[in-house]
């Protein structure tokens, strides 16, 4: 006989869940290991720039970031990527990193709150120093939706949405906006602002210091929540989170939100009203037309907007498959099928990284408004 905690599970279309985000990951390795374009970036000059410290324009790659030289190895390899864009030598890709970079905000932002939450403290999900690890060297693409094919598997049981479980101190709670401004947006504006570099040493070193933002996040929220102090146990909590955290945690969505949506707004709007074929809606966001001869930027840009494409369907995602949650236990009062539509207007009209944070706004507001009405409810 299941348990009130045990009962409920998925069934097959958990596993329907998971097979998507699954096959995701194997989408990203065809198209960003096995395709036409990885297949010219390992036999274009981005290898010997790495090596000769020189781009086909003369300009050079910095050596040295950490005085490390395994870690600047790899640093070297992730600036020679990321300068073509952040350098504005193409118009198209720089505007794609620019929107891609800012979208990743609401990642850090969700991840980190989730990873903060009393229930995911052993969780795989909550290892949020590790998971940038495994997609900054091996790819956002293929590692982001194997998030949330553990989301599926952890999230699965009733009492994972119990108001202890998904409780967050509000230590945490007031810990994550300066943590995130800090150890994300900072970063983000300094390796996009034109600093007077002509050799562009400062913002190669700029871009070396984004590879590891959001490790830093996670380390200034230790220090700072710690700091805080940590609340008084509530042993026998009615609500997801004290109205004191509930005011953080919508800060921190407004705050994403607003970010987020202006940039894809803006995005949006300049390549609709640019005149430049590379800064077309479908050059820049969609997909650079590969010809025959593929040249390093080209399959560079093409790398960018696949690993964007793949890892904000699996975030997009992942936020329907809360909204699901939060029906199938009993906490949204809407159809999911109303609840897609609002979703895909979502994308269109402020993009999918806002559309991810509307959605744990929402979340927030549902379950602290039902754990109120139905203090008894799944309390674990």
């Amino acid at each position: 006989m299941p348990t009130a905690t045990t009962s409920n599970i998925r069934g097959w279309s958990g596993y329907t869940a998971a097979l998507f985000f699954v096959s995701l990951s194997a989408l990203a390795v065809k198209l960003m290991h096995l395709s036409d374009a990885a297949a010219a970036l390992a036999e274009l000059p981005f290898q010997d720039v790495v090596h000769s410290l020189t781009f086909p324009n003369k300009h050079r790659l910095r050596e040295h970031y950490t005085g490390i030289e395994p870690l600047d190895v790899g640093l070297r390899f992730l600036v020679a990527a990321f300068l073509p864009g952040a350098a504005g030598w193409d118009l198209g890709c720089q505007i794609q990193q620019i929107y891609f970079i800012v979208s990743c905000l609401a990642l850090v932002a969700i991840w980190a709150v989730e990873a903060g939450r009393v229930g995911n403290s052993r969780a795989v999900t909550s290892f949020t120093s590790v998971w940038p690890l495994l997609y900054q060297t091996i790819g956002g693409a293929i590692i982001i939706p194997l998030y949330y094919l553990f989301y599926i598997r952890e999230s699965s049981q009733l009492d994972y949405w119990s108001p202890i479980s998904q409780r967050i101190p509000t230590s945490y709670a007031k810990a994550l906006l300066p943590s995130l401004i800090i150890g994300y947006i900072l970063p983000t504006f300094f390796m996009y602002l034109p600093f007077p570099d002509p050799g562009l040493n400062i913002t190669q070193g700029t871009i070396a210091l984004w590879q590891v933002s959001p490790i830093i996040v996670n380390v200034l929220l230790f220090f700072i929540s710690t700091t805080m102090g940590k609340e008084p146990a509530t042993p026998k909590a009615t609500a997801s989170q004290s109205p004191g955290t509930l005011k953080y945690l919508d800060l921190i969505y407004i705050t994403c939100f607003a970010i987020t949506a202006s940039t894809h707004i803006a995005v949006v709007t300049i390549c609709l009203l640019s005149s430049s074929p590379q800064m077309s809606l479908k050059h820049a966001l969609w997909r650079v037309p590969l010809g025959n001869e593929i040249a390093m930027s080209e399959a560079l840009h093409y790398i960018f907007q696949v690993d964007f494409q793949i890892i904000f369907t699996a975030m997009v995602a992942g936020s329907f498959l809360t909204l699901w949650d939060l029906k199938r236990v009993g906490r949204m009062d809407i159809s999911l099928a109303s609840a897609a539509t609002m979703m895909t207007m979502g994308v269109l009209c402020v993009g999918p990284a806002a559309t991810a944070i509307a959605v744990s706004y929402v979340r927030e507001g549902m379950l602290a408004v039902k754990n109120k009405r139905r203090p008894s409810s799944v309390a674990g």
